[in-house]
């Protein structure tokens, strides 16, 4: 996991990859159930988790900012269903 711009990346390979959406469904979940405090009543009680995931073929010729670019898309798309999601990318095979 790297730090970019106040977010955390993780970059799966090969047969990894097929579990990342539930990975970042597990991580969600996870920081729900232990309930950590949000000293900020406005934005909700307890911390949460919104997540980007994307995936793509190995046989796809990607570079990795674009990579970046498609996860940011697709955690802007999770934040814009509300607090709480996971969205998914993909990036086809073309």
């Amino acid at each position: 996991m790297e730090r970019r711009d106040g977010t955390l990346s993780y970059s799966a390979f090969g047969d990894e990859a097929t579990g990342a959406l539930e990975l970042a469904e597990q991580i969600r979940k996870g920081v729900r159930e232990v309930q950590i405090p949000l000293n900020m009543p406005e934005l909700g009680e307890f911390i949460t988790v919104s997540v980007g995931v994307v995936t793509s073929a190995v046989s796809v010729d990607v570079q990795p900012d674009e990579l970046v670019r498609t996860a940011e898309r697709a955690l802007r798309l999770a934040k814009n269903a509300g607090k709480n999601r996971v969205a998914d990318l993909a990036i086809p095979d073309l």
